[in-house]
Formats: C-alpha cells, sequence, structure tokens
C-alpha cells in the first residue's frame, strides 16, 4: 500500500512488483546453476551478491514507478545468482556430510525469512518503504565480503567453458520456457485464465519448452540429462518440492488479514507471529540435516508433511474460532513440517545428479519450490474469492487451508510410495 500511495498506482498495478522480481528469480535458477558448475559457485555467489546490491539500491532510489520495477528485476538476477551458487557451495564442499550441508542451507535460509517480517513491519512504521530497501544495502555488501573469502572448491577450467559455450543455446532456452511458465501461472488470475493473451502466452511458452527440450536431447552437455529423470522417483520427489511449498502458502496470503482485520494485531505484532512458522522450519532443518546422513530420509520427509498438513489443519479450525494461540500453534507446526520435509527432499535432488551438476540441483530444487509458490498462489486464490464473495473471508479461509491439509496429506501418501531417485 505505502508503494501504491508513492507511485499514485491502481492496485492492478501492483501485481509487477511481484511478478517482475519472480518471473526474473524463476526463469534464471537453473541457468544460475549451470554458470556455477562452470565458472565456480563462489564466483556466481560474489557476482550475484554485486547484481543484488544495484537491484536494491535502484529499488530504494527509484524516482518513478518504471524505475522501481527495473531494480526489481535486477534484484531478481542478483537473488538467482546468489541462491542457485549457494547450496552448491556447501554441498561440493561438505564430501559425505552432504545431507549435513543441506540442513545447514535450509536453516540459514528460514533464519532469514524469519528476520523478514520481524524487521521490515518497523521500517515501514518507523520510517517509509523504502527503508526496507536501503537496509538490505550493507547485508548483500556483507554477503560480497564473505563470499570472497570462498575458494573454488573443484577446478574444471577450460573444459568447463567449452561445455559452456555448447550448452549456451540451451541454457537461454531453458530460461525462457520457466520464465514462460512462471509468467502464465502468475498472471492468469489477474488476466483470466481464459483471457486471450494468456492463452497466446501460454502457447510460446510450450513452444519454447519443446524447443529446450529438443536441444536438450541433441546437445552433448544437456544442463540436465534427461536420464536423470528417468530415475524411478526423481521426477516424483521435484513435484512434491512444489506441492509442500504451494500447499503451505497461503500462510503468506492469507494469515496477514486474518491477524491484522481479524485478530486486531499491529503490524510488528503480526510479523512476529508469522516468524514462528520460518523459525519452526529452522530448528527443524538443524536437526534433520544433522541425522539426514545416518538414518532414512524418506521417513522424515514423510514426517515432514504429515506435520505440513496438521498444522495447515489447525490453522483453518483456529482462524475462524478467533484463536490466536491455536493459529501459532498452527504456524508452529507447518513450519516444523516444512523443515523435515525440505531438507531430506533438497538432499535426494542434489544426490541424484553429479558432482559436476550441483548448481544445477540447487537450482532445480528452488525453482521447483518457485513454481508451487506461485502455483500456491493462483489456486489459493481461485479458490478463496468466489467462496469469499459468498460465504465470508472466514469460511473461505477455512476452506483454503483445509484444501490445502488435504493435499499435504496425499503428498505424504506419495511420498512413501516413491522409490529412491539415489539408488
Amino acid at each position: 500500500p505505502a508503494i501504491a500511495e508513492a507511485f499514485g498506482l491502481a492496485v492492478a498495478d501492483l501485481q509487477w512488483i511481484v511478478v517482475t522480481y519472480v518471473l526474473t528469480y524463476g526463469a534464471l535458477l537453473v541457468a544460475a546453476g549451470r554458470l556455477g558448475d562452470s565458472f565456480g559457485h563462489h564466483r556466481i555467489v560474489r557476482i550475484g551478491a554485486l547484481v543484488s546490491l544495484l537491484g536494491l539500491g535502484v529499488c530504494a532510489a527509484a524516482p518513478g514507478y518504471a524505475v522501481f520495477l527495473v531494480g526489481r528485476v535486477v534484484q531478481g538476477l542478483g537473488a538467482a545468482l546468489v541462491m542457485a551458487g549457494a547450496p552448491a557451495l556447501l554441498t561440493t564442499a561438505a564430501g559425505d556430510g552432504r545431507g549435513r550441508a543441506v540442513g545447514l542451507f535450509q536453516t540459514a535460509a528460514m533464519v532469514g525469512l524469519a528476520i523478514g517480517p520481524i524487521v521490515g513491519g518497523p521500517l515501514i512504521e518507523v520510517a517509509d518503504w523504502r527503508a526496507v530497501y536501503w537496509f538490505r544495502l550493507p547485508v548483500a555488501a556483507a554477503l560480497f565480503v564473505l563470499a570472497s573469502g570462498v575458494t573454488r572448491t573443484t577446478e574444471d577450467g577450460a573444459t568447463a567453458e567449452q561445455t559452456l559455450e555448447a550448452d549456451s543455446v540451451e541454457i537461454a532456452l531453458n530460461a525462457a520456457a520457466l520464465g514462460g511458465l512462471v509468467a502464465v501461472i502468475s498472471l492468469g488470475r489477474t488476466w483470466g485464465w481464459t483471457s486471450g493473451r494468456l492463452l497466446a502466452l501460454a502457447v510460446v511458452a510450450l513452444g519454447v519448452t519443446a524447443m529446450a527440450m529438443r536441444r536438450a536431447a541433441t546437445t552433448p552437455h544437456p544442463t540436465i540429462d534427461r536420464r536423470a529423470f528417468e530415475r524411478p522417483g526423481f521426477l516424483g520427489v521435484n513435484l512434491l518440492t512444489a506441492t509442500a511449498n504451494g500447499a503451505m502458502f497461503p500462510i503468506w496470503l492469507l494469515a496477514p488479514s486474518l491477524l491484522v482485520d481479524g485478530f486486531g494485531l499491529g503490524v510488528i505484532a503480526t510479523g512476529f507471529v508469522l516468524a514462528v512458522s520460518p523459525v519452526g522450519s529452522s530448528l527443524a532443518s538443524k536437526w534433520a540435516g544433522d541425522r539426514i546422513d545416518d538414518g532414512r530420509p524418506r521417513r522424515l520427509a514423510v514426517a515432514g508433511l504429515v506435520a505440513e498438513a496438521a498444522g495447515m489443519a489447525t490453522i483453518a479450525v483456529s482462524g475462524p474460532a478467533a484463536s490466536t494461540a491455536g493459529v501459532v500453534g498452527g504456524l508452529a507446526l507447518t513450519g516444523v513440517g516444512l523443515g523435515l520435509f525440505t531438507v531430506p527432499n533438497m538432499h535426494e535432488v542434489m544426490s541424484a545428479l553429479p558432482d559436476d551438476r550441483q548448481g544445477v540441483a540447487g537450482g532445480l530444487s528452488l525453482m521447483m519450490r518457485t513454481l508451487g509458490i506461485v502455483g500456491g498462489v493462483a489456486v489459493a486464490s481461485a479458490v478463496f474469492d468466489p467462496i469469499e464473495a459468498i460465504e465470508g473471508f472466514d469460511t473461505a479461509f477455512a476452506w483454503v487451508f483445509a484444501g490445502s491439509a488435504a493435499l499435504l496429506g496425499l503428498a505424504a501418501i506419495a511420498m512413501a510410495k516413491l522409490p529412491d531417485s539415489t539408488a
């Protein structure tokens, strides 16, 4: 709302704040991982930190909305470079402790997600929306300094550069295909799922996807060897990544309205309540990462999905009942479940691909999370809006969260039956 007021925007214009970032980030994750595999993940993370620094600065100082959106695109590029390189940096240095490394990455990511709403609320109330971007400039600078102290863990030199040159067309096609898919899902609600321009965009996205698949089948160095998807369970594990993240995204889509408008909490208090979920996820991720290399990761993943389902069901009941304690408990349980699921799931995806494709593996896992989140927003909104119009907020809220709980329950059953893709 503060950005809309500053730039004199209509409500419909606000979608591009999210779409420009998510579209860039989601489209480039796998490509960024491939660049890291070729040139060194430490270099890609450093470049990403600098690009993020530039994007945040443009957003903070933007004199108009068009410039602000350019900053969001640059910010998405920087985030893709950093996030695709970070897990590969850890796993390539971890040796036999890859599970612990993945747990560390997920723990750190969730700590960051917990800090966001806690810090963001006071920044907006005390200063203004630009402070949210100014605040992160020194964080991006610190990331650059830290990444500069990391040395490359693998050396493939000229061979890697030759491989990259051979793959450059396929990398571009993959990025365009993923970008088209994200755009279709992101814009469907606003443009209308049967609108001519959305259908045209979908046709283009499908065409580019077909070109990318054909290129991958003929190039000697594909970004993702199609034989990986022939592994039993590999495709299913990736689809469940999208499901687990998409099914819990109603928390971020609807819970703020419940807490502020329904429960009467302030922005700062709401930030602390919302932080319960990522805090739970960070603790569970650390616990799972410490045990995954010695135990049976599939059991952890199934338990995580069950916990997520229970948490969403608790929120479905507690929200309309105006039970703050119930909502907090549901948020905690959902966060713990996501942590228990994500670590073994991401570990399996990264273990299924060879060491020289760890950047691609990390980018693929994060890209599936992004697709899940974007899809979760689209589905939750499609369910929520018509029910709210007839029955009101509470009923629509309960239906969305109950539906998410049911979907997560089915995902737990599917996960238990999937074969191990690393076998």
